[in-house]
């Protein structure tokens, strides 16, 4: 009658000791077989490479505030016209737009990423998804998913006022285009936004103007008029609008990528050996393994 040898406990060393020299040559192929398999992920793996763009807000110069007690400046926040501020000039509004579902859904869509993003699912030759039901097809809401956990980073450096957008993917070409194209998304939605914004404040003033009949008043209306005209001007000239590139990303070279890493991964591939190697010990101590 054979005798079952009980498990060690996470608490007993002498028993781990024993369980290790019983199982030694188990637990040493174990090993080996993961560190072969680790390391042959670090070689054979896809590769993944990280593009970045760092750049700095554009800050208003601040022309053209109104005081909260002046008339016109009353006047406008009745209407919801902000007379003060053009769109973009708010920094944490403009890193707001860049985080944005809004932004990358846009991006997404305009740019048909779908297929890219999720290659897998993608028959290329047939330029139709491998699924036939639609609700088995990837969704901007998957691509948003996908960008959140895997793609993209963005990092606001408080003391430089320095921000970062990272974009990691397999084509090294193409993390350093999706890291520049979303920072000029944002610009051109913040332009656009800005210029209807003083269109409407515009009209908001014209309409004014013929309303009043005191002179001091149309000259203080006159001013905001050009003023808002000037926004205008600005906004339809400035490309880099919210956002000044310091830094464009560009395409890293072949053998600069971040994923896999050979010494993490051949290191994963042991650990995880070993952990195989234990798990048939614990079973055949328990009897469910010869």
């Amino acid at each position: 009658m054979s005798t079952t040898i009980p498990p060690p406990t996470e608490i007993d060393l002498a028993a781990w000791f024993a369980f290790g020299r019983r199982h030694r040559l188990t637990l040493a192929l174990a090993a080996l077989v993961g560190l072969a398999l680790g390391s042959a992920h670090a070689v054979l793996g896809t590769r993944w490479y990280l593009a970045e763009v760092r750049f700095v807000s554009v800050s208003d110069d601040g022309s053209g505030m109104m005081e909260g007690g002046s008339p016109i400046g009353g006047l406008a926040a009745l209407a919801g016209v902000n007379l003060g501020m053009l769109g973009g000039s708010n920094r944490e509004e403009a890193l707001a737009v860049l985080r944005s579902r809004a932004v990358l859904d846009g991006f997404v869509t305009r740019k048909q990423l779908l297929p890219t993003l999720f290659s897998g699912e993608w028959d290329a030759e047939a330029k139709r998804w491998k699924h036939d039901d639609p609700a088995d097809h990837p969704t901007l809401s998957d691509a948003y998913k996908l960008f959140e956990r895997r793609i993209w980073g963005i990092d606001d450096d408080k003391r430089t006022g320095i921000i970062t957008l990272s974009i990691m993917f397999k084509d090294r070409e193409v993390a350093a285009a999706w890291a520049n194209e979303l920072v000029a998304e944002v610009n051109t939605k913040l332009r656009a936004r800005a210029v209807e914004e003083a269109q409407r404040g515009l009209k908001y003033l014209n309409d004014e103007l013929e309303k009043t009949g005191s002179m001091e008043l149309r000259q203080m209306i006159f001013g905001l008029v050009e003023n808002q005209m000037n926004r205008i001007m600005i906004a339809n000239v400035r490309d880099e609008y919210a956002f000044k590139i310091i830094d464009p990303a560009i395409a890293p070279d072949p053998d600069d990528y971040v994923r896999p890493r050979g010494p993490i991964e051949g290191i994963g591939g042991l650990l995880f050996g070993l952990f195989i190697g234990v798990a048939i010990g614990l079973a055949r101590d328990r009897g469910l393994l010869r």
